[in-house]
């Protein structure tokens, strides 16, 4: 499902480079799950950005789902990213004049798929978050959980081929039995999770 080989990323930092990636070696199988440990700066989110498509790598090969990734221009990324993968952030990531339902359809509607169907998912995924009654709320309308189970939403409900959660190990259970209760609906999804 993933093959990375000899990742590097640095950044620029005033007139020398930042060495962040050095020589990664990474794969992951259909159906695993995986967790990044490390200290505070030691790369997990630059490379969870790379995995996720939103960063490029300065060097090395990336394949996910037999895709060359890093042969692939910038617009196909993005279907990319829309289609096979689903991403729950730390902090939400949630637009503010959108209510809940809006927030987690939007990538759905941004494939192609029609307003009923797209609905009919949200509601059906908002069931497995307990989260029904909040439909029509908007984020500052939430609590903090909430905020965190309406990201789960979103990045479960397009049925991706790769979950990436950038979360506190106190949201992973709630990603896990989501997921869990999904992947009985559907066909398996790949779960990595970065500490």
């Amino acid at each position: 499902m993933i093959t990375m080989k000899s990742i590097n990323k640095g950044y620029m930092l005033g007139e020398e480079r930042l060495p962040i990636l050095k020589d990664i070696h990474f794969s992951v199988d259909k159906g695993e799950y995986v967790a990044i440990l490390g200290p505070s700066g030691s790369g997990k989110t630059t490379f969870m950005n790379i995995l996720g498509c939103m960063d490029v790598m300065d060097s090395g090969e990336y394949y996910l789902d037999g895709m060359a990734i890093h042969e692939t221009k910038e617009d196909d990324l993005t279907d990319v990213r829309n289609r096979k993968i689903g991403f729950i952030f730390q902090n939400y990531q949630l637009i503010p004049t959108y209510n809940v339902m809006q927030n987690i359809i939007m990538p759905l509607l941004m494939r192609g798929m029609k307003h009923e169907e797209a609905e009919r998912r949200c509601i059906d995924t908002v069931e497995l978050l307990g989260l029904e009654h909040r439909i029509k709320h908007r984020p500052n309308e939430l609590s903090g959980g909430q905020k965190q189970r309406v990201s789960i939403a979103r990045a479960l409900v397009g049925n991706p081929a790769i979950l990436l959660a950038d979360v506190k190990w106190s949201m992973v259970l709630i990603v896990y039995c989501v997921y869990s209760v999904q992947k009985k609906r559907k066909k398996g999804t790949l779960y990595t999770i970065r500490a």
